[in-house]
């Protein structure tokens, strides 16, 4: 997708000067203000070493300007991400507090590692964004809506991956501090949905993605995709007190429900929004017992096709019944047999 910049109606692909000063200015501001030139020459750094560290910031924060074009299409203009993107801010101090944070030419560690921090905090104060200065990032580097998202310590990130808001790239103990390697590694090309966290130093393969509100603490194969199904939301009646549900799993031609205590369970609806019988669909069960129970799905009607009762779909819930109580509730496992149920014209 190609985009424009505001000033010069030039393809993004042809580096725009004026645009490119603007950026540069924009990061020698922040290193002169964590860094001032009576600083590092006090620290016997010379003008052409801290030039050499800068012209490779330059050119990775340019890297990551580009591909916030590439993967969002709100960002109309280079100029509006560059100006507005509080994500892109906070990549852009992330990228000079890094450079900082490794500069050997600066033998006192603790001076490199506290103003790195210093950059690092006040991006989070500012952002909501808190990427410690210690990951490695590779080039082309997005983070989205991205209040609330951590990059921990030792994470390895690989080239062009995008991270949405409130995700965590976190330890897997925080009662019992490690050393070493501790956060995650990821390869090249992966995406993270909102709300996802993943735990661990584990290794998250090229050409992942995670869905939203995903939990990894497990090692992911390149070209995966990781979703969740199994998410529960509950209106508890009486009954809950003495059913328990774990989780809905869809397979191909039925739905499982796994819980405890279902032996008191008479009877299973699916119903709508208002706790009404659902008109497209009914719920029969196949198989029964204390742990679990086997559902099978029927359309009501065979020319009720996915269209037409999506918006049905996403309300559909199912409802246990004893001789005097409810227990209703609705998963991502469901409305995934409901959509294969109705975009495949047959009953699952």
């Amino acid at each position: 997708m190609d985009h424009e910049s505001q000033s010069g109606g030039e393809s993004s692909n042809t580096p725009d000067l004026e645009l490119v000063a603007e950026m540069r200015a924009g990061i020698d501001e922040i290193w002169d203000r964590y860094l001032p030139g009576t600083l590092y020459m006090t620290l016997g750094l010379s003008l052409p070493q801290i030039q050499v560290v800068l012209n490779g910031v330059y050119s990775l924060v340019f890297d990551d300007l580009q591909e916030y074009l590439r993967k969002d299409p709100a960002a109309k203009s280079d100029r509006l991400v560059l100006r507005t993107y509080t994500g892109f801010k906070a990549v852009m101090t992330y990228r000079i507090a890094n450079a900082l944070y490794y500069l050997e030419d600066i033998q006192q560690a603790f001076i490199r590692e506290s103003h790195a921090r210093r950059m690092s905090e006040d991006a989070k104060k500012l952002t909501g964004i808190d990427i410690h200065p210690a990951a490695r990032i590779g080039p082309g580097f997005v983070v989205d809506h991205g209040v609330g998202t951590v990059v921990g310590e030792t994470c390895e990130i690989g080239a062009r991956c995008s991270l949405l808001q409130c995700v965590i790239l976190g330890s897997r103990d925080t009662v019992h501090p490690q050393t070493g390697k501790r956060h995650p590694t990821l390869g090249d090309n992966v995406s993270i949905g909102g709300f996802a966290s993943i735990f661990g130093a584990v290794r998250i393969g090229d050409n992942v993605s995670i869905g939203p509100r995903c939990i990894v603490t497990e090692d992911v194969k390149s070209g995966n995709r990781v979703t969740r199904v199994n998410e529960l939301q509950i209106t508890r009646g009486p009954l809950h007190e003495k059913v328990k549900i774990f989780g809905v799993v869809p397979n191909s031609d039925t739905v499982t429900v796994y819980g405890d205590n279902f032996s008191v369970i008479g009877k299973v609806s699916l119903v709508d929004a208002k706790g009404n019988r659902h008109m497209l669909c009914s719920a029969n069960i196949l198989q029964h017992d204390d742990a679990t129970i086997v559902i099978r799905l029927e359309r009501a009607s065979p020319d009720t096709n996915l269209t037409s009762a999506e918006s049905a779909t996403n309300v559909a819930k199912l409802e246990f019944r004893t001789e005097n109580s409810t227990l209703t509730f609705e998963s991502i496992g469901l409305r995934v047999a409901l959509e294969t149920l109705f975009s495949n014209g047959e009953q699952i």
